[in-house]
């Protein structure tokens, strides 16, 4: 199976808001299989937001614990070593970091803006994960925002147009 894909839906992302979601969707779904040009990117990043979230739910560190904790396990990933988690002064906003072995997943909490911000990287295939509804479920958010990256793609990081993604090699 192969799904041609163009650059510029990479790189004009911001002027054209559509594309994202076709963009998103078409990491989600192929990110396990993606070839980009013959060679095998080096892993892909996942950047989220939750906006409009309950402040009292962004500052409780258990229930943010309990959140990473369940993307670590849904997406069979592997902390190494102890998790950093810091919570501020009131409103008390929380940052988390977790190393792992496919490389890191970050969580920033900001209770006076209603906003959480994720970022995971991984050097290895992941399977989508329902970020929106969980969020939304853990969270109280009213809108969440998935963007995904292909990594070192150096094709469509020197601008050049991707001939294909090839699915399943």
């Amino acid at each position: 199976m192969i799904i041609y894909c163009f650059a510029f839906h990479v790189w004009r992302i911001d002027k054209h808001p559509s594309k994202l979601v076709a963009y998103d969707c078409l990491i989600q779904l192929f990110t396990p299989f993606i070839r980009l040009n013959g060679s095998m990117d080096v892993g892909t990043e996942w950047l989220i937001d939750a906006l409009d979230c309950r402040s009292d739910r962004l500052a409780d560190a258990d229930l943010l614990c309990s959140l990473c904790d369940e993307v670590i396990a849904a997406l069979d990933l592997h902390v190494v070593g102890q998790a950093q988690w810091r919570q501020f002064p009131p409103p008390g906003g929380v940052t988390a970091l977790f190393l792992l072995t496919e490389s890191h997943l970050s969580l920033h909490t900001y209770p006076e803006k209603g906003v959480a911000t994720l970022n995971l990287y991984c050097c290895r295939p992941r399977p989508a994960w329902d970020w929106d509804g969980r969020l939304r479920e853990l969270l109280g958010a009213q809108r969440v925002s998935v963007r995904a990256a292909v990594r070192g793609a150096a094709e469509i990081a020197a601008g050049k147009t991707a001939d294909c993604l090839e699915a399943g090699r």
